[in-house]
């Protein structure tokens, strides 16, 4: 049984607004009116900072405007410790200093303090209660802590200050698409777009929510967009990648999953999917590389955990499976899918009561996860329990009428049921030949799943013709009970013999 997850860029946010001059031309615009914006623009030129709201007192630079610029220096230089000790002093200078909380606020928002970037972007709305900038920067920081209504309650706010501030609409949109209104994100990003049609960042997140939506044409479309707008932006990359593997182009996206890596050798998620890409071409070993270094770079990301033990499973490394599943378990508790999967490779292993517990506990999880009901099907049967096993399989086929895996495990259990009242060799080849048209008449366990229907429907010749195709196959060439099956199928005897 396949079992994958497919990874791309999480829907965030816009980066935080750290430019002084467009901050200062936003608020002016709001406040005073396109000449008065102007003015301000110019006097910030003259001048090195101004009090928010209002024209400077004197042009000399004030002790806390000095250390509020001197922030504003290290900041720029990626230097936020020492920023935030300069902005301390501009506030133990001027507890009413604006600036002096707004741009600290930026400097722990960039350093992870979301407590502390909040806090000050507070107190700035509190000194100006139309400050839309930190209205924007304080809904980027709630949503980093996710607190997404928080978050979408400060962007409405920005949007009523500023109603043509694209970025908004587009942090906005992520919120959205993080609480699952994806037509709703889709909405924002547009509107994004159509107020700043060269802005990337809204085509990129767009193309993730078309994603998901399951409109990948829509979703590839949207990322060229932002190639054509950026030729070297990676996350379009991996965006586009990612829609083309869902597409079943695996090289497509080995390609941009390469290229995004070329651009940014750190970008964890660019080795992940190629990672997964690599499975589904079933190279495990190029598969185990990728997700290897993912985990270098991210130590806790618990989907390279799971593509990694996916491809131990492929070698038949079932314990090596198992351990990384279980690490996959400890990083993502809420997700079923690891879960799934360490029950497959536990049944493999024989373990088939470990294997049922954790596709119990996949299922508690997601009751809509049909790769659970599969590995517990087979485990199932592996215990001699038929009648759960139907129930299982009956259930993921009622998910999804296609699953390869269950129509599989179906043939096989009408085709080899111990118990023989379960055994139906005319079902069974209609589910198996179901399976082997999902697979291409490529997936080995399906071709063998067909073989012992027809040897359970009298029809000799083609289940000696598919058995030998199972052979073929790496895994099964040297199997001894695969042979023996051969030796009865040519002997006109299904397996297990009647």
């Amino acid at each position: 049984m396949r079992k994958f997850l497919s990874y791309s860029i999480a829907m965030t946010t816009y980066p935080i607004r750290q430019d002084f001059a467009r901050r200062w031309h936003a608020l002016g615009t709001m406040h005073s009116g396109t000449e008065r914006a102007s003015a301000f623009i110019v006097l910030l030129l003259l001048v090195t900072s101004l009090e928010v709201l209002g024209v400077p007192k004197v042009l000399a630079q004030s002790p806390a405007e000095f250390w509020v610029n001197q922030g504003i220096a290290n900041a720029n230089r990626g230097n936020f410790d020492a920023a935030i000790l300069n902005y301390d002093k501009a506030i133990g200078l001027d507890s009413g200093f604006t600036n002096a909380f707004f741009f600290r606020g930026n400097a722990r928002y960039s350093k992870g303090d979301y407590e502390g970037a909040i806090a000050d972007f507070t107190r700035a709305v509190e000194l100006v209660p139309n400050f839309m900038d930190a209205y924007f920067n304080r809904g980027n920081a709630r949503l980093s802590k996710d607190d997404f209504y928080g978050a979408m309650a400060d962007y409405n706010r920005a949007i009523r200050l500023n109603p043509l501030y694209a970025p908004a609409y587009g942090s906005r949109g992520s919120t959205k698409g993080r609480l699952g209104d994806l037509d709703g994100a889709i909405e924002d990003y547009s509107r994004s777009i159509e107020l700043d049609p060269k802005m990337s960042l809204a085509y990129v997140y767009r193309s993730d929510a078309r994603r998901i939506k399951g409109d990948l044409d829509g979703a590839v479309s949207d990322a060229n967009r932002a190639l054509e707008l950026d030729p070297k932006f990676a996350q379009a990359y991996v965006n586009r990648g990612v829609a083309r593997g869902l597409k079943g182009d695996f090289d497509g996206e080995i390609v941009d999953e390469s290229r995004a890596i070329e651009l940014n050798p750190k970008l964890a998620i660019g080795y992940v999917n190629r990672s997964d890409a690599k499975l589904r071409k079933a190279d495990p070993d190029g598969a185990i590389e990728d997700a290897s270094r993912a985990i270098d770079l991210d130590p806790k990301n618990g989907i390279a955990y799971v593509n990694r033990g996916n491809a131990k499973l492929l070698k038949g490394d079932f314990e090596g499976d198992i351990r990384d599943q279980t690490q996959a378990i400890n990083l993502l508790p809420n997700n079923g899918q690891p879960y799934s999967n360490r029950c497959t490779a536990r049944q493999l292993a024989g373990d088939n009561n470990g294997a049922i517990a954790d596709c119990d506990r996949a299922i508690e999880i997601d009751p809509k996860l049909e790769f659970a009901y599969v590995g517990r099907g087979n485990a199932r049967q592996a215990r001699g329990d038929f009648q759960g096993t139907v129930a299982d399989y009956t259930r993921a086929l009622a998910l999804n009428p296609n699953s390869g895996p269950a129509l599989s495990g179906f043939g096989w259990l009408l085709a080899t049921a111990a118990q023989s009242s379960f055994r139906d060799g005319s079902q069974a080849v209609g589910y198996a030949k179901r399976a082997c048209s999902y697979y291409g008449y490529k997936d080995a366990v399906s071709l063998r799943a067909l073989a012992a229907a027809y040897a359970r429907n009298g029809e000799f010749d083609k289940a000696i013709e598919w058995q030998q195709k199972v052979l073929e196959d790496s895994r099964y060439t040297n199997s001894k009970e695969e042979q023996e099956r051969l030796r009865l199928y040519r002997a006109g005897k299904a397996w297990p013999p009647d």
